[in-house]
Formats: C-alpha cells, structure tokens, sequence
C-alpha cells in the first residue's frame, strides 16, 4: 500500500499498470473502438451507396479507419512491429484475445449507455462522481438527438418511419450483412442478427445502432486512444512488460529491485514514441462536417443544434474539471492539481473517426 515499503508499493504498481496497459491497449483500444468499427464501414461502403441518407451521414465517421487499422495489422501488432515488442503476452495470443473480444462486443448492444449499464458503471450502480461516464453521457445524448433528427428527415416517425424503414432494400441488405455471421461475407454484429428482425420499433433500433457508431469512432476511441500520449507514453508509470520475475513475497525490496523489472532504455524509448505518435495526433472535430457533406438543406437545422449541444456540453466539462482542480488545489500544488482535470471527452478534442 502507499503506507508501506515505498519500493514495494512501485514494484506494485508496475505489475498493476502493466497488466492494465496490455488489456488497454488490446481490448479497450484496438478491439472495441478499431476494429468493432471496421464491420460498419465494410457494409456501408459494400451495400449503401454514396448517397444513401445513412452513408451521407457515416462516412465522415471512417475517414482514414481503414488506412489506420491497416497501418496497424502491418506494421504496429505483426510480429515484430512496434507495439508487438513492448508488450508482455504473445502476438498470437493476443491476436487471439482480439478477435474473441471483437465478436464478444458486437454480439449485444454497444451503445455507451449499455457498456455502462453491463459494466455496472452507470449512475444507478456506482453514483460516484466518474468523469469518463458523466462526461460521455454529455456526447452521448447530443450524438444520439442529432440522428434521432436526422433519420426522421428520410424515414419520419411512428408506424411511417417503419414502413420506410421495411421499404428501404439499400438499408436491410445493410443490415442483413451485419448481420450475417459467416466469416468471409458478414458483419458477423450478432446483437443485429439477433434482434433487427423480430425487433417492432426499428426506428429505435436504428437510432442506437447509428448513435453508437458514431459514439465509438469519435468519443469512446478519442477516450482510449488520447492517454497514450500523457500518461502510457511515460513507460515507468505504464511498463508495457515487466523484463524480470516479480517476488510475491513482502520481503524488502530495492530501488535495483524496481529498476530491474521495468524496460531497458531502447525499449522505453520505442513506447515513448510510439505513445507519443497515437495519442498525439487530433484530425478532424466531431460535429464539424465538410460544407458540401450534407447537400439536403433540410440537415442543416439539426446539425446547427447537434453543434450547439456539443458546445454546450464541453461549457458543462469544463466548470466540472475547475470544480475538481480547485477542490484538489487545496492539498497539492496547482500543477500537480491540474492533472485531475478530464479533457479527454472535451468535444473540440474529440476528432470525428479513427484516423490515428
């Protein structure tokens, strides 16, 4: 513990954050936000065209995901690529957990509310004070009410937005390849190969499929990706392998004892700059769109309110992140305080796709 042997509680922390960044890195990041995504752009790109009101919509949510994913597969996570070398489990093995992990999440709804409410991270469960959730919640509810807005313009509402709905072969051949489960052809989205059919409001349905798209590009990868920058790239906070047996015993430890488990320096110079490169680079801002994006002049009304919302909820960020500097002012130097600030979620550093 912090009370205890100073050595031991570093050693300690090592093999906790260690753990903590492989499972990051591979779960959380890559298999959640990268390559869950990589099913929706396929099947837009493969069964709507450009013009398609829900392709108009998402394709500036893809922007540069394949070319980043791809940079990945070749160059970050084969063997021998650079994040393939810092961390501690077997390429395979992880390539493995990857792909469990990717059908696990596309198998239910993974629309932020959800992933928080089976986590038992929502506010009912765990009403603590949670930057991530309180601030994710903001985006999420103005992402949500801007393609609640939109899809109304192409398919209205009530019983004729699911006549048009069943109307739309472009949409449910979509659709239908998510939710295809073999291998080489689908989507292999088990929680719409599930549901879409017996589902009786698929206005609804769409709604969260859309939303949670478009959530995961943008705010959840911005969320996970971004603290590679400030706090993994800094390798003895965040070793990504631990080089040397770690003694479960409570024997006294020295500072060598701490020095020896972490990474030699060329090693934690390639996760500086490798930390360093993905969470360092912002491209794109969610909710600002190409002017020629959307050419139906019915879009621009909603989408000036989804703007405002975002505003909005970055104003609502920060007077949380000054509540919370100030109240940790008082016990530590400022700038040490200051780093309780939260600004992963801030809308205007939330880029609108995967493009790093």
């Amino acid at each position: 513990s912090p009370k205890g042997d100073e050595v031991q509680w570093k050693i300690a922390k090592a093999v906790f954050n260690s753990c903590d960044g492989d499972y990051h890195e591979a779960v959380m990041h890559l298999a959640h936000t990268h390559l869950v995504m990589e099913s929706f752009l396929v099947a837009t790109h493969r069964e709507l065209p450009p013009q398609h009101p829900i392709s108009v919509l998402l394709l500036p949510h893809f922007e540069g995901t394949a070319f980043i994913n791809h940079l990945a597969n070749t160059k970050l996570i084969s063997p021998g690529g650079g994040v393939a070398v810092l961390v501690s489990g077997d390429i395979g093995e992880i390539d493995q957990l990857v792909g469990d992990t990717v059908l696990e999440i596309l198998s239910d709804d993974f629309s932020f509310p959800a992933l928080l409410k089976r986590r038992k991270m929502d506010a009912d469960n765990f009403p603590a004070p949670f930057p991530y959730r309180d601030d994710g919640m903001l985006v999420w509810e103005a992402v949500k009410e801007w393609v609640t807005s939109y899809l109304a313009i192409y398919y209205g509402s009530g019983a004729t937005a699911e006549e048009n709905i069943a109307g739309d072969y472009e949409l449910n051949r979509w659709i239908d390849t998510l939710g295809n489960s073999r291998q080489e052809t689908g989507g292999r989205v088990g929680w719409i190969g599930d549901e879409w059919k017996g589902c009786s409001d698929k206005m609804a349905m769409l709604t969260t499929i859309v939303s949670a798209v478009m959530f995961t590009g943008s705010a959840q990868h911005a969320a996970v990706n971004f603290p590679q920058n400030e706090l993994m790239a800094f390798t003895p906070g965040f070793p990504l392998a631990l080089y040397q047996p770690v003694a479960s015993n409570r024997d006294k430890k020295t500072e060598q004892d701490y020095l020896d488990i972490l990474p030699a320096m060329e090693a934690a110079n390639t996760q500086r700059i490798v930390g360093g490169f993905l969470g360092g680079v912002h491209y794109t801002t969610l909710g600002q769109y190409r002017d020629s994006q959307f050419v139906d002049k019915r879009v621009a009304a909603p989408l000036k309110v989804f703007q405002t919302k975002l505003r909005g909820a970055a104003t609502k960020i920060d007077v949380r992140n000054a509540q919370r500097v100030a109240a940790w002012a008082g016990k530590l130097p400022l700038d040490v305080a200051k780093h309780w600030a939260y600004e992963y979620l801030l809308p205007q550093n939330i880029p609108q796709s995967i493009n790093i």
